[in-house]
């Protein structure tokens, strides 16, 4: 029936104790999201036995994907800004290695460490403040153009807004970054002497070997790692907008550099052993490209460290958008039902399975949903009229819906507890995690149903699973879900959920109304299609984000690697002059290059499979080690290196030793 408002409070039918509910939808000036959670609090304690959605509670499949691309496009940033810093890093202690004479000659002409150390301060904010300035270009760039494919998917042209805080705060991004991470490599100016243009001071380690004295010495060293730690959580909570994420992450990115260096310093030391034991047993080229790892002056352990961190990096943001990725391809499915089948009565189903069969329109699997009407008696030995609820009527515990699977329904995961195995007989219930928390059920829990057809028999069931639908299915509107031995011989109703071209739709309806009238059809198809769309726009942001952002990286750990051309110059012109040949000299660094990237992919790519499966864990998807994946990763990686080396070696290679000599 349908009636007017009028008509209904002429009925008299709206009356304590009714079975009816209101429905309000409002719109209020409120400024951004925090403001309408603010306000949903407020009115869940003022409303306890109302339920409160608000717009950000959209279809779940849209409303996982987004909470899911928010939390990896934010790690995205955050792992954007830890390797822009260690090529910041890199690239300052290698201008500073090839400016050594000239700040040794400015201190023989007077200047002391505090002067040099501003002229190279006010480099470095400069290169900050241009770098800055061409990332925003780029990022307002990327900007202009995502419209435009926005436009085609999804037939919309979204409004430009180039937001000023943004710009600001990329900026002030580059600029503190670049100026904390040049810190420590610029303080390594006081340790400078003027006698370098006299005498070279091969061995770049201290003299003093007692470590208060060392610490004492490089207390400054500290403080400036210090102000790093705190500038990076800083900048860390703003972009993920949580200081709990803030703080773990760089807690966690510092304990991982730890572990690194003492890695790389175990490896050096196990590897100088290993030569010194072994002698002349290895070929000669073998022997010195392994012993140029440990050589006085060469930053082994700070290169294996930033390319095992770079590594891990790049390593957990492709394995987090291949597996948000591959979960969003479950979601787009084109096969998944867009029309949907309400009130077939049992001896109806048969025949609408069938005639769903010979449908050349019907694509995929048809699926249906029994239901069976029950209500709540109690909720572990609590009668249903004492139970205090949150947000959950009272009267929605007289008309609940029961159904049953004996294997978990597609579209379903479990959050917690445990589904039960085909063919279970003993009582048992899977509730969603929504009406869990409204109930305040939880795993272990018994819930007391009396069904309608059988009030005398009530169905002590305990809970075993906490379930979460992405709601494209039909077992997507179950909230209780029951192994079908304690439910056989109930009355039924079934529900029906199937997947037609959306222009055809009206063809589908015509063929199950002549048939079966009384069955309704429900048609979502365009909607469907739309959501299908958002999905899939979804997935190309995250995918186009972070292959950015992996290529970015690339380019940053390439570049730390070739920073150690100028440390190799001399050590070509001493082996020349001793008789060395060019092929000699490149199966040399070829051994050497290939060592680091092997021991810095294996480390890195340990340590992102780890950190992998945290982080899928805490986002509910599932994780898999892909062994093809990770042995091509760091075979990958040490190519990489080799490659990356050999084009910043060549032109060393074509040095010749008198050019160099006479430059000293």
């Amino acid at each position: 029936m349908l009636l007017s408002r009028e008509q209904l409070e002429r009925t008299h039918l709206l009356a304590p104790g009714s079975r009816a509910s209101q429905r309000y939808l409002f719109k209020l000036p409120v400024p951004d999201d925090r403001a309408v959670a603010a306000l949903k609090a407020s009115l869940e304690k003022a409303l306890p036995e109302a339920s409160i959605t608000d717009y950000r509670e959209t279809n779940p499949a849209i409303t996982m994907a987004l909470d899911r691309s928010t939390s990896i496009l934010s790690l995205v940033s955050l792992v954007a800004l830890v390797l822009g810093a260690l090529g910041v890093a890199m690239a300052m202690r290698t201008h500073l290695l090839e400016r050594l004479d000239s700040i040794a000659i400015m201190k023989s002409l007077g200047a002391d460490s505090g002067s040099v150390i501003r002229i190279y301060l006010l480099q470095t904010v400069l290169l900050g403040l241009a770098g800055g300035a061409a990332g925003v270009l780029l990022g307002v760039g990327v900007q202009l153009v995502l419209p435009l494919l926005l436009a085609k998917l999804l037939g919309i042209t979204p409004e430009l807004h180039i937001a000023t805080s943004a710009i600001v705060a990329g900026l002030l991004t580059g600029f503190v970054i670049t100026v904390l991470f040049t810190l420590p490599p610029l303080l390594d100016i006081r340790d400078i002497r003027p006698i370098l243009i006299l005498r070279r001071n091969v061995d770049a380690q201290p003299e003093n070997r007692q470590w208060r004295k060392r610490i004492r010495n490089n207390l400054a060293q500290f403080i400036a790692m210090a102000l790093v730690l705190i500038g990076l959580a800083l900048i860390a909570t703003v972009l993920s907008e949580s200081r709990q994420i803030g703080m773990i992450f760089t807690v966690g990115l510092f304990a991982v550099m730890l572990v690194l260096l003492a890695a790389a310093a175990l490896l050096l030391g196990g590897l100088k052993a290993f030569l010194n034991r072994t002698r002349l047993a290895l070929p000669s080229v073998v022997r010195h490209g392994l012993a140029n790892l440990y050589r006085p002056g060469n930053p082994s352990a700070a290169l294996l460290a930033a390319l095992g961190l770079g590594v891990m990096q790049i390593a957990i943001v492709l394995f987090l958008g291949q597996a948000f990725t591959k979960e969003l391809r479950v979601s787009t499915n084109p096969t998944l039902p867009n029309v949907f089948l309400i009130d077939i009565a049992k001896d109806e189903i048969k025949g609408v399975q069938d005639l769903l069969k010979q449908q050349s329109i019907v694509r995929g699997t048809p699926e249906f949903l029994p239901v069976i009407a029950s209500r709540i008696l109690s909720v572990d030995g609590t009668p249903a009229a004492d139970l205090k609820l949150k947000n959950f009527p009272q009267r929605m515990l007289q008309s609940i819906s029961l159904t049953w699977s004996d294997t978990l329904p597609a579209g379903t995961k479990v959050i917690q507890g445990k589904f039960w195995q085909p063919g279970a007989s003993i009582a048992q219930v899977a509730i969603g995690e929504g009406h869990a928390k409204r109930l305040n059920v939880h795993v272990g829990s018994h819930i007391v149903f009396a069904a309608a057809g059988d009030p005398d028999h009530p169905i002590d069931a305990e809970v075993t699973a906490l379930i979460r639908s992405d709601g494209q299915h039909a077992y997507s509107r179950a909230e209780f879900i029951l192994p079908s031995a304690p439910l056989q011989g109930l009355p039924v109703v079934w529900y029906g959920a199937v997947h037609s071209d959306p222009d055809k739709v009206g063809q589908l309806q015509r063929v199950l109304y002549a048939k079966y009238p009384t069955v309704t059809v429900i048609n979502v198809a365009q909607a469907m299609e739309t959501l299908r769309k958002i999905l899939q726009q979804v997935s190309l942001v995250v995918q186009f984000l972070a292959g950015f952002s992996i290529f970015a990286g690339l380019v940053i750990l390439a570049s730390a690697i070739a920073g150690t051309r100028y440390r190799r110059l001399r050590e070509v012109v001493v082996l020349k002059t001793l008789g060395a040949t060019r092929w000699r000299i490149a199966a040399i660094f070829s051994i050497e290059f290939a060592t680091l990237g092997l021991v810095a992919g294996l480390v890195g790519m340990a340590f992102a499979n780890l950190s992998s499966a945290v982080l899928l864990h805490k986002m509910e998807l599932d994780y898999h080690f892909q062994t093809g994946e990770n042995l091509s990763a760091w075979v990958g990686v040490a190519v990489l290196t080799v490659l990356t080396g050999w084009l910043a070696s060549y032109r060393v290679l074509g040095q010749k030793p008198l050019e160099v000599l006479r430059g000293e």
